[in-house]
């Protein structure tokens, strides 16, 4: 009998570790499919139908390996190209966030939760998801997103007319913003400045901002915007030359009326 034991043992051995190795063999068979349908599913040449077909397939099988890091990802793909499901993938990313302890999915989350509330006109949950996103994207020494919650705040603000609160908000934004290499958020940031101060009546000062917005911009709608504000300032100081000299300059007729706001 005991020369059987060592043959038992090895033959178990052997079994284990068959099993454990089929086992390692087929998570890596559903991360590689997993991968793929993203791929696929983001490809440009992709058409809308097929994307989401990719995409369940992606969230299925990320389901069944209850990877949650994956159910985030394709979940939040799948609201950039179908937003219109925003709400049935928010609903989904609800208990998902919940088991989440990094601060980064946290502070995403709560930036989509503030679009889609700004985009129901829900300003007031919008500007506090927000400000939640903003809490922890700073906790999390990420400048770019905390600087552009701030300036989402701003802009809610201003809808409010609340120009002295969102003169305060945008100056805080720019501490952060201009850390960064990102100029189309900061050119925003000065533009708003911009706005602030026209409606605060400190001429002057809002044309510095504009000229700092244009300065910084490679858009050419956004500097013929920053150009349009600078008019309205002009006719507001009763410098009417200025304003007609600056008006007769702009060739497209539909951004006059217009101020740019980030979206």
């Amino acid at each position: 009998m005991k020369i059987y034991f060592p043959i038992l043992f090895v033959f178990l051995f052997l079994f284990s570790c068959d099993k454990k190795n089929a086992f390692i063999s087929q998570k890596h068979s559903i991360s590689d499919s997993i991968s793929s349908y993203l791929k696929t599913a983001n490809d440009p040449n992709c058409a809308l139908d097929k994307k989401l077909v990719y995409f369940d397939k992606a969230y299925y099988l990320a389901g069944k390996a209850k990877n949650d890091t994956l159910l985030f990802k394709i979940l939040c793909n799948q609201m950039y190209y179908f937003p219109e499901q925003s709400s049935k993938c928010i609903q989904l990313l609800k208990p998902i966030i919940s088991r989440f302890k990094i601060n980064k999915h946290k502070a995403y989350f709560a930036g989509i939760l503030a679009e889609d509330y700004l985009q129901k006109n829900q300003n007031d949950s919008a500007f506090y998801q927000f400000n939640q996103s903003k809490i922890l994207y700073e906790h999390e020494n990420d400048s770019l997103r905390t600087g552009y919650n701030l300036l989402k705040i701003a802009q809610i603000q201003q809808s409010f007319y609340d120009f002295y609160e969102s003169e305060k908000t945008l100056t805080e934004a720019l501490l952060f913003l201009e850390k960064t290499k990102e100029k189309t958020y900061l050119s925003e940031v000065y533009n708003m400045l911009g706005i602030a101060y026209n409606n605060l009546e400190a001429f002057d000062i809002a044309l510095d901002f504009y000229n700092k917005a244009e300065q910084i911009s490679t858009d050419t709608v956004a500097r013929q915007v920053f150009e349009n504000n600078k008019a309205v300032i002009h006719l507001r100081s009763k410098n009417y030359l200025k304003a007609i000299e600056i008006l007769q300059k702009l060739k497209i007729s539909d951004v006059s009326d217009k101020n740019l706001f980030l979206k």
